[in-house]
Order: structure tokens, then C-alpha cells, then sequence
């Protein structure tokens, strides 16, 4: 999926001035003069102290990078047996301190255009997963060492990401946010498994992982604004424009007079909200083994809808596979 460009103006700022203080130094004429900054603000979006963060990571190598990656979730790191682990999170401990800074504003609003309906991008997602597996690490290494304070707080981090995450009406931000949860849940998996859960770290894990219900992460309003994009579409269908998915026009308009379309607008949003509804059940079931037989249902009634029904095919267009989401 494409991504916008990440707003680099302050970042330039910064370079713009680390130049002149290095080209001065160089030239023997010392530091080169700028104006006094008078003391910041504490932000008051964490979107833009995200962004921040992402551009860090951004300018770290590739394979210091990917060796991060591959270490996330490996128990082996609470058992002490990756030292070179140590070396590469002290590396990209800028980034991560930039992320738990960020994490620490109450207040988050990503500028999404919801105008955009299904052509929405959500450009902060991959980051935000990035960077919450380097704070699972830093939490699984601090754990290593002893360190139970550290852990909690990064792993607060991730949790207060989540909710940064889930504040957007927006079914994949609050999927993502849930997987940013899991590996909350992983690392004190892992934790409780090596015996290094004390009492305090365990105090404030009872506080963050409640946070995975799927009411915390907005499961049920971020489904009803599918619902919303969906009339979005076709309304922007009926009135000429251009669908985000060719296929959804054509079904819409099939046998039809180009305007109401052959598959009727008003049935289909009726079933397409129908499932919705019932998937927003099951994805806040409890049990994880009942939501999954839930959900397989819904899938499987999708699944079994004519095919000779255009109201029917576009809903199969349109609905996900809940199973590979929920």
C-alpha cells in the first residue's frame, strides 16, 4: 500500500543546523551563530512525536534494522543468550526513547481524511508495529537483566500506542492496535515462563493487559465505520465519481441504469451491515476458542452467498475474510 510522505520540515531544521555547527567548526571559525530558541511547549499531539520516531527508525541501517526484527519474540533473549542484542538496541535507543516519549502524550490525532473512504492510507501503521516490537525487546532485555522497571514502562508504552491507535473509527488501526497488544502479552508470556515476573512488574501488567478487550481497541465503532464507508462508496458511485476498486462499479451498476445500479443499494448495505454486525459480536467474544468458531460462521456465510445475486457478490467484494482478521 503507498504511504504519504512523512513531514520532514523539522526534521531539516535540525540537519540545517548540525551542518552549520560542523562547517564552522571545520573552517576555524567556530560555531556558527543561531538565534536563542525559547523553551518548547510539551506537545500536545502524539501523532506528530510519533512521526518524530519514525523518522528515527527510518535513518537507522537496514540490517540493524531487520536484526531487530528477527529478534522480537525470541525467548531466548530472557534466557541472556543474544548478547550482541544489547549492542543494537543501544543503537536505536533514540528511537526508542523518542517512542515512549511519544506514547506519554495523552492526545492523538493522525490528520486522517476520512473523505478518502476505502482509498483512506494509513502511512503510520507499519511504523507503530516497528517500533512497539523494539520496545518488546527492550522490555524482554531489561527483564534479562533484572530490570523490571524498565520493562513496564516499555511495555506501557506499546499499551498507550494501542489506544493511540484505536482512537481512529478505523477497523485496521484498531486490528494493528491489537496486535501491538500481543506482543504485550507474548513478552510476559515469556517473562512468567523464565520465572522473572516480580510482584511489581506483575502489578502493572494486570493494569495493561486488560487493555486487549476488543471494546478497549474500538473493534465495535471502527466496524460501524465500514458500514459508513461502504454508503460512502456507492454514493460516490451514483454520483459519477471514480470507485476505489473498479469491480465494486461494475457490480454496483451491473443490469442497471447507471445510477441505482443492478445490485440495489439499499439491500446490499442491509446485508453488508448484517455481517458487520454479527462479526462485531463475534470479535468481541471473550472466549478466544468461541470467537474463532464465530467468526468461521461469518466467513462461511459469506462464503455460501448466491452468486447469480449482484446485491450478494459485491457483498463477498466488499467484506473481508473476518477469520484473518479477528
Amino acid at each position: 500500500m503507498p504511504t504519504r510522505t512523512l513531514n520532514t520540515v523539522g526534521s531539516a531544521v535540525a540537519l540545517a543546523l548540525a551542518l552549520g555547527l560542523a562547517l564552522g567548526l571545520a573552517l576555524g571559525l567556530g560555531p556558527i551563530a543561531t538565534a536563542s530558541v525559547a523553551p518548547q511547549d510539551p506537545p500536545t499531539n502524539a501523532a506528530e512525536s510519533y512521526r518524530a520516531a519514525f523518522a528515527l527508525w527510518d535513518a537507522l541501517p537496514g540490517d540493524l534494522q531487520q536484526r531487530l526484527a528477527d529478534a522480537a519474540g525470541d525467548p531466548e533473549i530472557l534466557a541472556g543468550a543474544m548478547p550482541n542484542l544489547a549492542n543494537d538496541l543501544a543503537l536505536a535507543r533514540p528511537t526508542l526513547d523518542a517512542f515512549l516519549a511519544a506514547a506519554a502524550v495523552e492526545d492523538c490525532d493522525w490528520g486522517l481524511d476520512r473523505s478518502e473512504g476505502f482509498a483512506l492510507l494509513l502511512p503510520h501503521l507499519a511504523p507503530m508495529r516497528n517500533l512497539a516490537r523494539v520496545a518488546s525487546l527492550d522490555a524482554a532485555m531489561a527483564l534479562s537483566e533484572g530490570d523490571g522497571a524498565r520493562a513496564a514502562s516499555a511495555l506501557d508504552a506499546i499499551s498507550r500506542g494501542t489506544r493511540h491507535l484505536a482512537a481512529d473509527p478505523v477497523l485496521i488501526d484498531s486490528l494493528v492496535a491489537g496486535a501491538l497488544l500481543s506482543t504485550v502479552a507474548k513478552t510476559a508470556e515469556m517473562a512468567g515462563d523464565a520465572g522473572l515476573v516480580d510482584a511489581e512488574l506483575a502489578s502493572r501488567l494486570l493494569e495493561i493487559l486488560p487493555e486487549q478487550a476488543a471494546p478497549a481497541l474500538g473493534i465495535e465503532r471502527a466496524m460501524r465505520s465500514e458500514v459508513d464507508a461502504v454508503a460512502a462508496e456507492f454514493d460516490r458511485i451514483a454520483d459519477g465519481g471514480d470507485a476505489f476498486d473498479p469491480s465494486i462499479a461494475e457490480l454496483f451498476r451491473a443490469g442497471g441504469d447507471g445510477e441505482t445500479g443492478g445490485a440495489d443499494r439499499d439491500r446490499t448495505l442491509e446485508l453488508f451491515e448484517e455481517i458487520a454486525d454479527d462479526a462485531t459480536v463475534a470479535m468481541l467474544e471473550a472466549d478466544p476458542e468461541r470467537r474463532v468458531e464465530l467468526v468461521a460462521a461469518i466467513d462461511g456465510r459469506i462464503a455460501a452467498l448466491p452468486e447469480d445475486d449482484p446485491a450478494s457478490r459485491l457483498v463477498r467484494l466488499l467484506a473481508p475474510s473476518y477469520g484473518s482478521v479477528a
